[in-house]
């Protein structure tokens, strides 16, 4: 049975840890930029790939949680339909034959 939440690796924690971090410090750093500053366009450009990575990496994993959750309801409805089916009736003791 698949895990309800599966792990992510420690890897993937630290990249999407150090991915929103970045994320923060672009956001103080561009609105501490003047407008008319020439790394401003660069940097807007920069938040914006990291904010589409961010979505990218939430989608992926939003997917990853929709294949656990079919497989979950797939397991659920299969056990509800072996519970469904009707038991054979006991076969009960044995007849004797009785011969003249």
């Amino acid at each position: 049975m698949p895990e309800l939440r599966p792990e992510q690796s420690l890897l993937e924690k630290a990249d999407r840890r150090l991915l929103i971090e970045e994320i923060a410090r672009l956001e103080r750093l561009v609105t501490k930029l003047p407008r008319k500053a020439p790394d401003r366009a660069r940097m807007v450009l920069r938040l914006g790939d990291d904010y589409a990575e961010l979505a990218k990496l939430a989608e992926r994993e939003a997917t990853e949680q929709d294949m656990v959750a079919e497989s979950l309801r797939a397991e659920i409805e299969e056990s509800e339909r072996a519970r469904a089916r009707p038991e054979p009736a006991p076969a009960g003791p044995p007849r004797r034959t009785v011969t003249f």
